[in-house]
């Protein structure tokens, strides 16, 4: 299950001030799709609408959601932030920024959806942290309640044993303490799910620079075995490895390493570390990657900014194909950087905003089926990265004794998920096409007694009893059972669609997966856009572009017919014909949605040539048009003075003349065109007057 979803839960966290200048908050939504919805403090709702591959920054503020140092260790109702996407709009990503003066973080939102009931915490601590009027920095753990009368324990071997009880949702707990919190054990009582989050509200590593750590935790069920740790770029760094099961075997580059036990946690022993390594386990681990502070933190003799960040890596099992991300915000930040970790095989698909990413892939030494890249980019609102195949990405950036750096997106284990499969295509994704037949499954945690399948059209409402499964094992072990509604739908309306699955399950290992449950599953009826002009004129002879366009990623093309065109398989070939022509281009989107356009290329016998024009800036004939010239791209333009000296010159005519020379203004007056177009055609000459 990606990270975009429809309902998620939020924290600002205690944060020290740098020079007494509080911590701001925003969220920053992004969607594939347009969509709207609101965020949610307490009583106050402050509304946003997001457009398709964009980003709406939210201002969160202070007094309504920062958890004071003087809050911690208490219950909290109306602090917790909770963004809610409208019903029937579709699913957003959501990050978090907390920024003051040099002293910022970031953190991926996780929709409630893949929130589990297990986590382990993941800190840092130091005899140097942050202060403000006699506060001191501490490291924390921030437990959300997405349920009513959700019971948590928080626990670990060094004397952490905390039981805390939300009564209602959207009430939370910050436990503060002043030694490591990594390793703790949390976890609900009973089956309800929540959010949690750990950090620090101020710490030091290796120098006196101080910055926040702040990242929202995955459940266990969303670890996984194989990781790529990829350096901040010019920059020291250290990880830190968590085990959730005993006897988990560690292995660093294909040597086995360390052998952990639930909650035990491995650091490696000589840092800093300035390379990169693949850390591969027998069983489900979690990995954080950590900058040091600014004084510590070059990987060579030269300077560098930054200060102490955490981020927790996403694992190869849970990849992604596309996410847009908010790039950039801090202002104190100067340095924008993306790591990305995939196989091998798919590093040529890797765009970043739709355009091949302008990247050095490196294989990983020990592995050469994956590669990594660190990629530069300049400051920007949003980037939208894609691939063919899934990759694992961070983002983060550095300024002066100031830092971020969060997970760019992930997809998270869940116990029951929904799959569409297109019949036509033989395509199983999570979304449907608009118009084409769709076999409908879903994956639960148990084996069913009856299935009652509800559809916003009632008609295909169905009950089943004794369902026939399809048994498979995840990754991690567990038994998934597959079933399949008998029949199948075809949508013919775009955007968000419903189904509703009631559900009788038999008693398995886990009891929050038993008896009578309900579903809801959430997906989207699509179809790709592409944009064609309705004619393109071409000279007889002549090369034209089609310019064609879309907002999609991953589309394959095809024209027909296919003649006179550069490539068929490109939204905007160039075309050469000798006489009109309808072009229709058909395109694919990765689900199997198909949409097609069609595109008349005209082909004009002559064109116009103005034996005037009138440079003044006015925006009204301020060049020489040659309307339909630049189809002939090895033509030949001269212009001529009286003199016979040439004061203009283009083979092909994509800059048209301007009426200046070598930067200045051309007198008013005549003067002598030749256009040869070097196709066999015949030149034209003749007169042409500026005036201003």
């Amino acid at each position: 299950m990606s990270n975009e979803g429809l309902d998620f839960w939020a924290v600002f966290p205690t944060h020290i001030p740098s020079n007494g200048a509080f911590a701001q908050m925003s969220i920053y939504i992004t969607a594939t799709k347009a969509s709207r919805g609101n965020v949610l403090i307490g009583s106050a709702a402050i509304p946003f609408t997001v457009s398709a591959n964009q980003i709406v920054e939210i201002p969160i503020p202070y007094d309504l959601a920062n958890i004071a140092d003087s809050d911690g260790n208490k219950v909290l109702s109306d602090k917790s932030i909770h963004i809610v996407v409208d019903t029937g709009q579709p699913k957003v990503a959501v990050f978090a920024l907390i920024s003051a003066q040099a002293r910022s973080e970031a953190y991926l939102v996780l929709p409630t959806e893949v929130m589990g009931q297990r986590y382990y915490a993941m800190s840092e601590a130091s005899p140097t942290v942050a202060g403000f009027n006699g506060i001191s920095g501490k490291p924390y753990i921030i437990v959300i309640a997405t349920e009513d009368n959700t019971d948590i324990t928080l626990k670990n071997n060094n004397g952490i044993d905390v039981s805390v009880h939300l009564s209602k949702k959207g009430d939370m707990y910050e436990f503060l303490d002043v030694k490591d919190v990594t390793g703790t054990l949390i976890q609900t009582n009973g089956c309800q799910k929540f959010a949690a989050f750990s950090g620090h509200s101020g710490i030091a590593i290796q120098g006196n620079s101080a910055d926040p750590l702040i990242q929202q935790l995955y459940p266990l069920e969303s670890w996984g075995k194989t990781y790529g740790i990829i350096p901040f770029i010019d920059r020291n760094y250290y990880y830190k490895i968590i085990a959730a099961e005993n006897n988990t075997k560690i292995s660093i580059d294909g040597v086995q390493t360390a052998s952990l036990n639930a909650g035990e946690v491995y650091v490696p022993a000589a840092l800093p570390l300035t390379t990169p390594y693949l850390v591969t386990a027998n069983l489900p681990i979690s990995i954080a990657q950590f900058a040091y502070s600014q004084s510590s933190l070059s990987a060579s003799s030269a300077p560098v900014t930054g200060d102490p960040d955490m981020v927790i890596l996403n694992p190869e099992e849970y990849n992604i194909k596309q996410i847009t991300l908010f790039a950039s915000f801090v202002r104190t930040v100067q340095e924008f950087y993306l790591n990305v970790f995939m196989k091998t095989s798919g590093v040529s698909t890797f765009k970043i905003n739709g355009v091949p990413a302008n990247a050095i892939w490196k294989q990983m030494g020990s592995n050469p089926a994956y590669s990594y890249a660190q990629i530069p980019y300049s400051n920007s609102t949003s980037l939208t990265l894609s691939a063919d195949e899934g990759f694992n990405a961070m983002a983060y950036g550095f300024g002066n004794v100031e830092s971020y750096a969060y997970s760019a997106g992930t997809n998270l284990a869940v116990s029951n998920f929904l799959k569409l499969t297109n019949v036509n295509a033989n395509v199983t994704g999570d979304d449907g096409c608009i118009g084409q037949p769709l076999t409908v499954k879903v994956i639960l945690p148990g084996a069913a007694k009856t299935l009652n399948w509800k559809f916003e059209d009632a008609s295909l409402n169905k009950t089943v009893t004794n369902p026939v499964a399809t048994i498979t094992t995840s990754a991690e072990g567990i038994l998934q059972y597959e079933y399949v509604y008998p029949g199948r739908v075809t949508y013919g309306t775009l955007g968000t669609h419903r189904v509703t699955l009631n559900a009788d399950l038999e008693a398995g290992l886990n009891p929050c997966t038993s008896g009578n449950v309900t579903y809801t599953y959430d997906f989207e009826i699509v179809q790709p856009e592409i944009f064609l002009p309705d004619v393109v004129k071409i000279l007889p002879g002549g090369v034209t572009n089609i310019k064609g366009s879309t907002k999609n990623l991953n589309l394959t093309y095809k024209w027909s017919p296919q003649t006179g065109l550069s490539d068929p398989s490109i939204i905007n070939p160039n075309v050469s014909t000798t006489h009109d022509q309808l072009y229709t281009l058909t395109a694919t989107s990765d689900l199997g949605c198909i949409t097609t356009a069609e595109v008349l290329v005209q082909v004009v016998d002559s064109f116009d040539i103005p034996n005037t024009f009138s440079p003044n800036g006015d925006g009204i004939n301020d060049v020489w048009n040659l309307q339909l010239l630049n189809t002939y791209l090895n033509s030949l333009v001269e212009v001529f003075n009286r003199n016979g000296e040439k004061v203009f010159s283009s083979i092909g005519y994509a800059n048209p003349f301007d009426g200046n020379y070598q930067g200045k203004a051309l007198p008013v007056g005549t003067y002598y065109y030749i256009i040869t177009p070097r196709n066999g055609k015949q030149n034209k000459t003749g007169p042409l007057t500026i005036i201003r």
